[in-house]
C-alpha cells in the first residue's frame, strides 16, 4: 500500500476518534433540552468542547507537517531531478523579484503613510512585488500568445 495511502487513511482515524471523543464527551453531559447558558455552565460540556478544540488542534499541526513538510521530502528523495528544477524556478522567480525591486521607487508621500508605509524601505518592497507581480503576467500573456500561435501553425 502506497505511503499517501496510509498516511490518509491514519488522519481519517484520527479525526474519527476526536469527532467520537468529542462528541461523546459532551453528549454524556445530558446536553438535550438545556438552555445555552446551562450548556456553558455545565463543566462537563466544557471539558468536550476542550477535548474537541484541542485534538482539533493537534489534527491541524499534523496536517500542516505533512503537507508542508514530510510530502516535499519524500518527493525529494523519490525524485531528486525534479527537486532541481523546482529550484530553478524559485531562483528565476527570486530574479524576477530582484529585478522588479531594482527599478521599484523608495518614495513616501501621504497615502503611503495613511496606509502605514513610512519608511522607504517598506514602499521598495511593495513596488517591487508589484513589478513582479506585472512581470508575471506579461510573462504569461507572452506564453499564452506563443503557445497559441505554435498550435496554429502546427495545424497548418
Amino acid at each position: 500500500m502506497p505511503l499517501k495511502r496510509i498516511l490518509t487513511l491514519a488522519l481519517y482515524a484520527i479525526v474519527l476518534i476526536i469527532a467520537a471523543v468529542g462528541f461523546a464527551k459532551i453528549f454524556t453531559a445530558d446536553a438535550f433540552g438545556k438552555t445555552i447558558e446551562e450548556m456553558l455552565a455545565d463543566p462537563d460540556i466544557i471539558a468536550g468542547t476542550a477535548i474537541l478544540i484541542t485534538l482539533s488542534v493537534v489534527l491541524i499541526v499534523i496536517v500542516i507537517f505533512s503537507t508542508f513538510v514530510a510530502s516535499p521530502i519524500l518527493a525529494i528523495i523519490a525524485n531528486p531531478k525534479g527537486f532541481i528544477k523546482s529550484l530553478i524556478g524559485i531562483g528565476a522567480l527570486l530574479v524576477v523579484f530582484f529585478i522588479g525591486y531594482s527599478i521599484s521607487g523608495s518614495e513616501v508621500n501621504r497615502t503611503y503613510e495613511a496606509m502605514g508605509i513610512t519608511t522607504g524601505g517598506q514602499s521598495k518592497l511593495i513596488g517591487g512585488v508589484i513589478y513582479t507581480v506585472f512581470i508575471l503576467i506579461l510573462i504569461g500573456v507572452v506564453s499564452y500568445i506563443y503557445s497559441s500561435i505554435n498550435s496554429l501553425l502546427k495545424q497548418l
